[in-house]
């Protein structure tokens, strides 16, 4: 018997949304902290790509990064997911996969250990 694709395995970004710099979380240019794919579904529900997040280290350390979903079932916020990094100076980025449908979708932001807060993209 065939096993059917899960919804998250199709769920994929088509439209792109770029997140501001704030503190740390920025790319060389300090043009962006990041940009995202998401794409809206027939049901209204809102389907998050890939997340792309910059950030700048100062000195060598360890920061965990962080992509925060706010949303209708969780509206304090979640963390979709993270990663922790060592890393030395200089400025670094990571696609994060999500490809996960959210149904009232506020807000995608993005965080780093030290990085002075968040930079969001709302809905």
């Amino acid at each position: 018997m065939a096993s059917q694709a899960s919804p998250a395995a199709d769920c994929r970004g088509v439209t792109q949304a770029v997140f501001e710099p704030k503190g740390f979380i920025t790319d060389p240019a300090r043009s962006q902290g990041g940009h995202m794919w998401t794409h809206l579904l027939p049901d209204g529900s809102r389907c998050v790509g890939t997340v792309v997040e910059f950030v700048q280290y100062n000195v060598t350390m360890t920061k965990n990064w962080r992509v925060i979903v706010y949303s209708a079932a969780h509206p304090g916020g979640q963390v979709a997911t993270s990663r922790t990094f060592t890393l030395n100076r200089g400025w670094y980025f990571f696609p994060f996969r999500i490809r996960e449908p959210f149904a009232g979708l506020t807000a995608v932001c993005l965080t780093a250990d030290q990085a002075f807060g968040l930079s969001c993209v709302r809905f």
